[in-house]
């Protein structure tokens, strides 16, 4: 017997591991937190528990104030992690300091939090709607309910093939963006109860389709949705003849929320394009992050200039960027990687681009046989100063390979600063006989120089070039 709903015991558990029951049905008796506080756990393990459907209750999800990690491994009949309870709550904060969620082999799961129901609808106020930057919601009676997971940092979902989103009745999955990127028809029509799930500081959802990363305060449902179906939105862009069609053709719309959601884009077998970015899309891929574009026959640009007045005769890749105003916007590039691109004779149009690349990590070139210089040195427009200084912040590994006219990195008298660089390779570049043909390059970090297969313990890359080029 229990009064006025108070807590009876409070255990001192503070780790729970349950391993190989394979009869086991549950772990917490129906409404135990009225009886028992299990507030001190800290980790909790589940493994090979065979009959198990879900883990907690929603009122349990609540209690578990101190649980920083929860796993999950090889339970065939694990249905959701968390059963969300029947109630007038809008707002809800589940397992309130929980850091990891480790879902792994799970061949029957659905979903994190199973469907939130509700009995009544209420109406969405106009201040909501402003804060949330929607700017069209149907008419009717809505019930708006918000789950939240506050320190959720690392979420993995790996073999889990059902699982189709985090909580489900949410949303209308094929939202449409404006030119602002903001969602105009969310959620739909058919949708009773709308669920959002609020992770602040979730980065990055991984799992078996891969991993993809989550801006700012984005939900981690339309997340998974979009790791689910990545494959089927990258074939469907197979079939544009330009990315165009995303805003110009009512059958390709629904492609523009997964544009604006995917930060590591990759853009493979469109053998019909022949522009990869538009010039008026540019604002839609201000967030990417890592962009790969593999096997299309036909591309002759990839992010096209507002002055392209025409299209080459040539059917292979030619430009990058056209001018130094189609970089801007992509302050959040890490990766940069170029593969057999014969027609391509420089990457970047000019000096410039380490202001408008300030996060670039990674700079891959390798195979390309009119390569001649990795930044340019003819645009006249965008000539630095002589001696001018070029920084690239963030550039930590430089891979140069197979490029057979490759002489330099750049021409121009410059000094190059690159203060994480930490790993160089060249390789096969038969006439580089320098780096920077009238400049110093500044590598302070540099752990390991290789050219043609010999490592160099130097910070020097200038020196050690010539060095191997005297043998």
């Amino acid at each position: 017997m229990v009064a006025n709903n108070a807590y009876e015991i409070t255990y001192k558990l503070q780790s729970l591991e349950l391993r190989y029951l394979p009869k086991l049905r549950h772990i917490w008796l129906p409404n135990i937190v009225r009886l028992v506080s299990f507030k001190m756990l800290t980790p909790i393990e589940i493994r090979g528990c065979g009959s198990l459907k879900s883990v907690l209750s929603e009122s349990m999800a609540i209690s578990l104030v101190q649980l920083q990690q929860l796993y999950v491994y090889d339970c065939e009949m694990m249905e959701e992690i968390i059963t969300m309870d029947d109630g007038a709550n809008q707002f809800k904060t589940l397992l309130p300091n929980l850091e990891v969620l480790w879902l792994v082999d799970l061949p029957k799961l659905e979903c994190v939090c199973s469907r939130v129901h509700h009995e009544h609808d209420i109406l969405f106020c106009e201040d909501y709607k402003e804060d949330r930057g929607i700017h069209h919601l149907n008419n009717n009676s809505k019930l708006q309910i918000e789950v939240s997971f506050p320190q959720l940092e690392y979420l993995y979902l790996y073999e889990v093939p059902r699982l189709k989103c985090f909580c489900p009745g949410a949303y209308d999955y094929d939202i449409m963006v404006d030119e602002d990127t903001q969602i105009t028809n969310f959620p739909s029509d058919n949708v009773a109860v709308v669920v959002t799930v609020t992770t602040p500081k979730l980065d990055m959802v991984s799992s078996s389709f891969g991993s993809m990363g989550i801006a700012g305060e984005r939900d981690v449902n339309l997340t998974i949705h979009y790791l689910v179906h990545r494959m089927k939105y990258k074939e469907e862009l197979q079939q544009l003849e330009t990315l165009r069609c995303i805003t110009e053709q009512h059958q390709y719309q629904h492609l523009l929320g997964y544009i604006t959601w995917e930060t590591k884009l990759e853009v493979e077998r469109c053998h019909k394009l022949l522009t990869c970015v538009p010039s008026n899309m540019m604002h839609l891929f201000q967030h990417v992050k890592s962009l790969g574009v593999e096997q299309c026959e036909c591309l002759e640009e990839i992010f096209e200039s507002n002055d392209y007045g025409g299209q080459g005769t040539q059917l292979e890749l030619q430009h990058i960027w056209r001018n130094h105003a189609s970089i801007l916007g992509f302050e959040y590039l890490k990766y940069l990687t170029i593969r057999e691109c014969h027609e391509l004779k420089y990457v970047f149009p000019d000096v410039s681009v380490a202001k408008s690349l300030p996060q670039l990590e990674v700079l891959e070139v390798v195979e390309c046989n009119k390569m001649k210089e990795i930044i340019s040195s003819n645009n006249k427009h965008s000539i630095p100063k002589k001696g001018a200084k070029i920084i690239f912040p963030m550039l930590s590994r430089i891979e140069l390979e197979k490029l057979s006219s490759l002489s330099c990195f750049c021409p121009s008298y410059l000094h190059f600063e690159l203060p994480r660089c930490e790993l160089i390779i060249i390789k096969e570049c038969p006439k580089m006989e320098t780096f920077c043909c009238f400049g110093t390059v500044y590598t302070p970090r540099l752990v390991s120089f290789w050219m043609e297969g010999r490592k160099f313990n130097t910070n020097d890359v200038n020196e050690a070039i010539k060095e191997i080029r005297a043998i």
